[in-house]
C-alpha cells in the first residue's frame, strides 16, 4: 500500500460529481501548473481555490495517474490577492467591486472581519447587515466542515469503514458529526451499508466505555435483526442474552433489552403455554399484525 502524502494543488472543476455521496473526479493544478486528476469525497469546492489533499498516487489502466484522496482542507489566502480571488469566488453577494472595497478597507483582516464581525461588514456599499450575517454564516460554515471531516477521518480509521461515511455523516448531523460519534459511535448502524461490527470497531478504537448502555441496545438490536433473516421475528429473551453475551461478552445486558422496551423499540409477550418471554422489535411485530389481519380478512371474504 502506497504511503499516504499531501500535495497543494488548485480546484479547476470536475470531471464527475456523485451529488448524493459527494465523490468527484474533479480537475486540479500543482505549483507548477501540472494537471492532477483528484478522486475523493469534497463538499462544495470552489473553483479557483487551493486545496491541501491528503491520500496516494494510483496509476489506472485507462485513465492514467490520480491522485486518491481521503481528506482535504481549505488553504486559507495570507496574501491580498488571494484573498480577493477566494472571497469573490465563494461569497455570494461579494463581485469584483465589493471585494476591492472591503480588502480596501481592512486588507489581510479581511477573512476574520467577515467571518466573525459582520456589523463591521455591513459598512461596506452593498452589503446589507442581512447580506453581511449569511456572508460570516457561509463562511465559518466551510471553516466548521472541513474540522470535522478531519475529526471524523481520525475516529472512523477502522477495517471495513466506508469511504464516503464522513460526507454521509455530515449531511445528517452537520458540523456536530464529529461529536454525535464520540457520544454515540453506534448511530452509524442507522447508515446503510454499516452495522454493529464496524461501529464497535470504531467505539473500541476511541476507548468507548465496553460496558455503555449504547453497546448493550446496539448488540441486542444486531442480534434481533440477524434472527430475522431467519424469518422469525420473535426470539427467547434468554437466547437473546446469550447472543448478545456472546457479541459483546460484558454484564447487565437484560439493561439494554429493558431500555429498548421502555423506548418502545422491543416489545416483549409472555407465552402462556411455554411459560417463555419472547422479544421482536416493535415496527417487525406490528408488520406482521398487520399482514395477519388482512390475510384474516381476505380469507372470510
Amino acid at each position: 500500500m502506497s504511503e499516504k502524502i499531501s500535495i497543494i494543488c488548485t480546484y479547476r472543476g470536475n470531471r464527475f460529481h456523485n451529488t448524493d455521496t459527494g465523490f468527484i473526479i474533479g480537475n486540479f493544478t500543482g505549483p507548477d501548473g501540472e494537471k492532477v486528476a483528484g478522486l475523493g469525497v469534497m463538499s462544495n469546492p470552489n473553483q479557483g481555490c487551493d486545496y491541501e489533499l491528503t491520500g496516494t498516487w494510483h496509476d489506472d489502466p485507462q485513465w492514467g495517474k490520480q491522485f486518491k484522496f481521503s481528506r482535504f482542507m481549505t488553504i486559507q489566502p495570507i496574501d491580498e490577492v488571494g484573498i480577493f480571488k477566494y472571497i469573490v469566488r465563494t461569497c455570494k453577494f461579494v463581485g469584483v467591486a465589493a471585494g476591492n472595497a472591503i480588502l480596501a478597507k481592512h486588507g489581510t483582516d479581511t477573512l476574520e472581519i467577515m467571518k466573525r464581525d459582520p456589523e463591521t461588514l455591513a459598512l461596506i456599499p452593498g452589503i446589507t447587515l442581512d447580506r453581511a450575517n449569511e456572508i460570516s454564516r457561509t463562511l465559518l460554515q466551510n471553516e466548521a466542515v472541513e474540522r470535522v471531516t478531519v475529526e471524523l477521518e481520525s475516529l472512523l480509521d477502522v477495517k471495513g469503514m466506508h469511504k464516503n461515511t464522513p460526507q454521509k455523516l455530515i449531511q445528517i448531523y452537520k458540523h456536530n458529526a464529529a461529536e454525535k460519534i464520540r457520544e454515540n459511535p453506534y448511530v452509524l448502524t442507522e447508515i446503510s451499508g454499516l452495522g454493529f461490527h464496524i461501529a464497535d470497531r470504531v467505539a473500541l478504537k476511541n476507548k468507548y466505555p465496553i460496558g455503555h448502555i449504547n453497546r448493550k441496545t446496539a448488540a441486542a438490536v444486531h442480534v434481533l435483526k440477524e434472527k430475522t433473516k431467519d424469518g422469525d421475528i420473535w426470539i427467547v429473551r434468554a437466547e437473546l442474552i446469550d447472543g448478545m453475551q456472546s457479541l459483546i461478552q460484558v454484564k447487565g445486558l437484560l439493561d439494554g433489552i429493558d431500555a429498548l422496551i421502555d423506548e418502545g423499540v422491543f416489545v416483549e409477550h409472555l407465552c402462556d403455554l411455554t411459560g417463555l418471554t419472547y422479544v421482536a422489535i416493535r415496527s417487525h411485530h406490528e408488520n406482521e399484525t398487520y399482514i395477519a389481519e388482512k390475510i384474516i380478512k381476505l380469507m372470510r371474504a
